[in-house]
């Protein structure tokens, strides 16, 4: 019974982190309500009918759970309207590898949905946006988010 407990937990310690970061949408926080530090990459990336897509990224990568925090903002520049601006948060995990790169570290963001998102780190900075299936991108366009200071 104390180990289902403590199983449960592990998965709602990031949750509760997550509504503390919800509370404040601002793209310059880098901290959640408790202190944690979180860790925010900035980038934009092509879009087919738009003038690009901003993608912010804030991990909680201090965390030593399994699952940890993030949250993710999308602003669609340059459509017909205003910006349209879609957020979102969750978990992600840390996979190490994958069939095409078995040495990369790869971002899960909400691995237990359909909709996830990969990103790969390449460099301590950078991460670049992945297809799918969680491979690179074979393209010459900027998938890539970098590090805000």
């Amino acid at each position: 019974m104390l180990m289902r407990y403590f199983y449960k937990m592990k998965y709602l310690i990031p949750l509760f982190l997550l509504g503390w970061m919800a509370c404040d949408t601002t793209s310059e926080k880098t901290t959640a309500t408790d202190g944690t530090p979180l860790v925010v990459y900035e980038g934009i990336i092509p879009c087919a009918d738009c003038a690009g897509i901003r993608l912010e990224l804030a991990l909680d990568e201090a965390s030593s759970l399994p699952r940890r925090a993030y949250r993710l903002t999308e602003t669609y520049l340059g459509t017909t309207e205003k910006d349209s601006i879609f957020s979102r948060f969750g978990s992600y995990r840390v996979i190490r590898g994958n069939k095409q790169h078995p040495d990369i570290e790869l971002y899960e963001i909400d691995p237990d949905l359909k909709e996830n998102r990969y990103f790969i780190r390449k460099s301590p900075d950078t991460l670049l946006v992945a297809d799918r299936q969680g491979n690179l991108i074979d393209s010459k366009l900027p998938y890539y988010l970098i590090q805000k200071p």
